[in-house]
């Protein structure tokens, strides 16, 4: 929490906190600052700083402006936002694989929310189909009529049933027929999702198999509508007293730490004990754990939990408090922030990181990056099993290019990675790599 003074000079951008910004994001903050500086409005910044041990973390800074006689002061908080950002970065990465992924192995996905009956198909599912990318499906039945009459439709019908009614899950291969009047088979795959009571779903993949109806594919692919973690809902401050005798209190609340609770504060100052009615009681034995042993250590209170909300509504709370002993008691000084987004991302990340090793594993398709500032070279499993190194191997850039079949192969390969790194040139090669373990030569496609 802090307070700001800027008196419309630039000098003063660069002096005290400012000095530890990002270089590529101080002019969007200097900007940010001005803005609010001439129309007195709310800032709201993500940026990057340098710690004093040289490390970078992500803060998220809110605060309100008020305009004195000669400057203008800022009222507001700082929050550390970088394990959010390292799991949006992560999300965007796995995303970019599974879209690679599906336009190389021609698997889309659909998924119906079966509390409003809306069929969701994703662009090559929608082609198969002969359906517009613009244009929706017409619920279940709609979905249901594009399988051919007799045999495929009747299979179908029968495995949806069991799959909404029992969550039998479903992998047949059958025909349907386009809106164009085609006739294609292909491969569907069907899951069930029932974990969130207000939103069940059904959900899986479709595969043409049309010019190789005989092949064993064995694939479990959906696209998954990843949220995006954008939204940083601001926290709330408060000092908690924990007494030797055993009773608390809490000497100061902000508005924010009441709306995340949904409580009047006289509620809070005439019973104590009603956040302790807000927490899930699966996670109350863990809460006092913690609150003890921050109590009877001085540690940092640390700790997650759910509570309950007025509406029925769960949501994720996340505390940091740094205690301090007066006489017969510990108080902390804390902040409290709703973590559900976060947490909800990593249900998403682990979700979407299953979909794609198991496409990867059916379409024999890999993922490979390369981080560049920090020299890092990621292969994905597939990729690992195909050049046959073990699962804890790291390569590094230099063993990756070493594999390329000498002469053309590496030839072309080290020519356009070069070209991506310099000026971000994309790049389809084929060409051949030669496995560690049994030197043979292998036919290899690669894109960036």
């Amino acid at each position: 929490v802090s307070q700001s003074r800027y008196y419309g000079k630039n000098e003063e951008i660069t002096k005290g906190l400012f000095k530890l910004i990002h270089p590529d994001d101080a002019p969007m903050v200097m900007q940010e600052i001005k803005k609010s500086f001439h129309s007195l409005t709310l800032t709201d910044i993500e940026f990057r700083i340098f710690t004093l041990s040289g490390k970078v973390r992500w803060l998220k800074a809110i605060s309100t402006p008020e305009r004195l006689k000669d400057s203008v002061i800022w009222h507001g908080y700082m929050s550390d936002i970088t394990e959010r950002k390292i799991v949006e970065q992560e999300l965007r990465r796995t995303k970019n694989y599974l879209q690679e992924t599906t336009q190389v192995a021609r698997i889309g996905g659909w998924e119906i929310d079966l509390n409003t009956n809306t069929v969701y198909l994703s662009e090559i599912t929608k082609e198969m189909h002969g359906i517009d990318k613009n244009e929706y499906m017409d619920g279940i039945d709609g979905g249901i009529n594009f399988y051919k009459e007799g045999r495929s439709r009747e299979m179908m019908r029968e495995a949806l049933e069991k799959l909404i009614k029992y969550e039998t899950p479903f992998d047949l291969e059958l025909q349907i027929i386009t809106l164009q009047g085609k006739e294609m088979w292909i491969r569907a795959i069907g899951k069930a999702d029932f974990s969130d009571p207000n939103r069940k779903r059904v959900y899986g993949t479709f595969q043409d198999i049309d010019q190789r109806k005989r092949a064993e594919i064995e694939t479990e692919k959906a696209n998954q509508l990843l949220k995006h973690l954008s939204k940083q809902v601001p926290g709330g401050l408060c000092q908690y007293q924990y007494y030797d005798d055993g009773h608390f209190d809490f000497p100061y609340m902000s508005e924010g730490f009441l709306n995340l609770f949904q409580i009047q504060k006289e509620e809070i100052i005439e019973n104590p004990r009603i956040i302790y009615d807000r927490i899930h009681p699966d996670d109350l034995p863990l809460y006092h754990q913690s609150l003890i042993e921050s109590y009877h250590n001085l540690t940092i209170w640390h700790s997650n939990f759910r509570i309950f909300l007025p509406s029925g509504e769960i949501r994720w709370i996340g505390n940091e408090s740094s205690p301090e002993r007066p006489e017969n008691r510990v108080i902390w000084h804390g902040y409290f922030s709703d973590i559900t987004d976060a947490k909800n991302a990593e249900v998403q990340l682990t979700r979407t990181r299953d979909l794609l090793e198991e496409t990867n594993r059916v379409a024999r398709v890999g993922g490979w990056s390369i981080d560049i500032p920090n020299n890092k070279v990621y292969w994905s499993k597939i990729v690992k099993e195909i050049i046959e190194v073990p699962n804890d191997f790291e390569p590094s850039l230099e063993f990756g290019l070493s594999l390329y079949k000498e002469g053309y192969s590496r030839y072309i390969v080290t020519e356009a990675v070069n070209k991506c790194v310099e000026d971000g040139t994309p790049f389809e090669v084929e060409v051949q790599v030669v496995s560690t373990e049994t030197k043979e030569e292998i036919g290899y496609r690669d894109w960036e």
